[in-house]
């Protein structure tokens, strides 16, 4: 179930080009946005656990 969010950000970018609409392509990309912040926080908080933020920062 991880891979449905970012499918449906993509099928709203198709979309959105396709019938080039302004407003639904700036939902999309923060719908987009939105996604890739929660996956790099993910990633963070993963590397946060294992001690390799520390190293980083």
């Amino acid at each position: 179930m991880s891979n449905i969010p970012p499918t449906l950000a993509i099928a709203l970018l198709a979309i959105a080009y396709l019938e080039e609409d302004g407003v639904l392509l700036c939902i999309a990309l923060a719908a987009s946005t939105l996604l890739l912040a929660i996956a790099a926080g993910a990633v963070w908080q993963a590397m946060g656990e294992l001690g390799w933020v520390q190293g980083l920062i």
